[in-house]
């Protein structure tokens, strides 16, 4: 008997390891942001969270995104590109939601750190409204994908400030 309660806790504990060993769905909420502190793909900080990307590649760690046209602009200069997730911030709430199931709006009137212009929302409604007031194009992620994002629409005042590499030193040495 004693053999055999031996066998069915081996058996249960091998069980318990293997269901561990799948994917890690914790890895795949959104990671924390740093902002003014993180570095978006761009090379520039992240420093708003209306317009924050975070988009985890099939391998390696979050890439993030300063702006919402980066990203769009990424998948164009790398079409086969697929992330395992992709979390876009809602405009009005800075809550973050699932880019796929996120509406777009690009509008002249948005100042984005890049230029594009592009605000997520959560809720179809509420991008909607948001359009109707601010101008330009309201679009589903899969609208958004099929555009193409080269350049930004029109120059824009530049919002970043540089990164602590290209940041000239401003403590005294001496």
């Amino acid at each position: 008997m004693i053999r055999k309660l031996g066998r069915l806790t081996v058996v249960a504990a091998a069980v318990l390891l293997l269901a561990g060993c799948g994917e890690n769905t914790a890895k795949l909420d959104p990671p924390d942001i740093k902002y003014g502190e993180d570095i978006s793909e761009m090379g520039m900080f992240v420093v708003d969270p209306r317009y924050t990307v975070a988009a985890l590649p099939q391998e390696g760690d979050w890439i993030l995104f300063d702006d919402i046209g980066e990203l769009f602009k990424y998948h164009n200069r790398f079409p086969g590109t697929r992330f395992r997730a992709t979390w876009v911030n809602d405009y009005h709430t800075q809550q973050w939601t699932h880019a796929e199931d996120a509406w777009y709006v690009q509008s002249p009137g948005l100042k984005t750190p890049m230029g594009w212009g592009v605000a997520a929302f959560a809720d179809e409604a509420e991008a909607h409204a948001f359009q109707t007031g601010q101008g330009g194009t309201m679009m589903t992620w899969d609208e958004a994908q099929a555009r193409a994002w080269d350049t930004p629409p029109a120059p824009h005042d530049e919002v970043h400030t540089a990164t602590p590499e290209a940041t000239p030193s401003t403590h005294d040495h001496g």
